[in-house]
């Protein structure tokens, strides 16, 4: 049983070293990019221009019922409800306390960091109303999106062993959809969903983290009950 959980750990550790090196080398590229204005903050303005051209009036209310769906406060709401519901379901309290906990202190470290960097949003001009203001990096519909599907899907699937891709896909699928539609309303850089995305990663590394200590220390190496 040692050995089994020993092997368990290592396994996990390889996963979050790799997370938070990808996660730090976009977030560090895409800094220097910005910085320098080069690689892939050249493409920020034509991008945005590439979906102003775009856009039309189906397309435009489509955006905003999107962006709305997957806005960081209303992910809060369905993150506190799927919590409930889990826990009524199992009466399991570890998987779904993390999930609620690690999901809203993310998108507050995530407002954190966007105060911290100051980076300006494109021009008004750009922008679909309603106009947003306040800073541009990261973007928290993208990066909310992530963190939403990447923690709920890793506390989901991480016990059963099986389910990566399904996973996976919903991740790249809701997180693309989010991004998505921050640069079709003009509401944010292309860099910024690239860092966001870096970030996630990191942050998902972190999660990975307490809960493999928290797994050593009650040696819960059988599956718990599912919540599907």
């Amino acid at each position: 049983m040692q050995q089994q959980q020993k092997t368990h750990i290592n396994k996990r550790f390889v996963i979050t070293s790799s997370l938070v090196a990808i996660g730090l080398a976009l977030m560090l590229f895409v800094s220097v990019d910005i910085h320098d204005n080069i690689g892939l903050a050249t493409l920020d303005q034509p991008t945005l221009d590439w979906f102003s051209a775009h856009r039309s009036d189906w397309l435009t209310t489509t955006m905003h019922v999107l962006t709305t769906l997957v806005s960081a406060e209303l992910l809060l709401v369905v993150a506190a409800i799927v919590t409930g519901i889990w826990y009524w379901r199992t009466r399991e309290k570890w998987r779904p306390l993390l999930f609620v906990t690690s999901f809203a202190g993310s998108i507050a470290v995530a407002w954190c960091i966007k105060l911290f960097v100051t980076r300006l949003r494109p021009l008004p001009d750009t922008m679909l109303p309603p106009l947003e203001t306040g800073y541009s990096l990261p973007s928290i519909h993208t990066f909310g999106a992530a963190m939403f599907v990447l923690i709920l899907g890793y506390l989901l699937y991480s016990r059963q062993r099986k389910g990566f891709w399904l996973w996976f896909s919903a991740a790249v699928i809701f997180t693309a959809i989010a991004g998505i539609t921050r640069l079709y309303l003009g509401y944010h850089w292309l860099t910024d969903l690239i860092a966001s995305v870096g970030l996630a990663l990191i942050a998902l590394a972190i999660v990975i983290t307490i809960d493999t200590y928290w797994q050593s220390k009650h040696r819960q190496l059988t599956k718990p009950k599912t919540l599907l």
